[in-house]
């Protein structure tokens, strides 16, 4: 069994504190020392539909990265991948249509 860490990002702040790029490169290859890959739950993009892709793609730059963005539609899975994400986490509170989500994968 694997232990995955979840990482919280909701506006600009990571674990509970704010972060520049540089401070969550630093924190994010600290946590790279002790585990294979993160879960990235991105709060502005689940509920308010505003994913923080560049600060998502400093994560899955240092270490393999689930990232969970608020997927609504097929084309954001291409952001959510587009950051360097390993895989997109795809919650069904947030999808808006299954039909175009498969268009995602054609």
């Amino acid at each position: 069994m694997e232990i995955v860490p979840r990482l919280l990002l909701e506006g600009r702040t990571l674990l509970s504190r704010p972060h520049n790029r540089r401070s969550i490169k630093r924190l994010v290859s600290g946590i790279a020392d002790e585990y294979e890959r993160v879960y990235l739950a991105d709060e502005d993009g689940i509920s308010r539909n505003k994913p923080q892709l560049d600060l998502a793609q400093v994560v899955c730059d240092e270490l393999p990265t689930i990232y969970e963005g608020g997927v609504r539609a097929g084309s954001n899975i291409i952001d959510v991948l587009m950051t360097g994400a390993d895989r997109a986490a795809v919650g069904s509170a947030t999808i808006i249509s299954l039909e175009d989500l498969r268009g995602a994968f054609k």
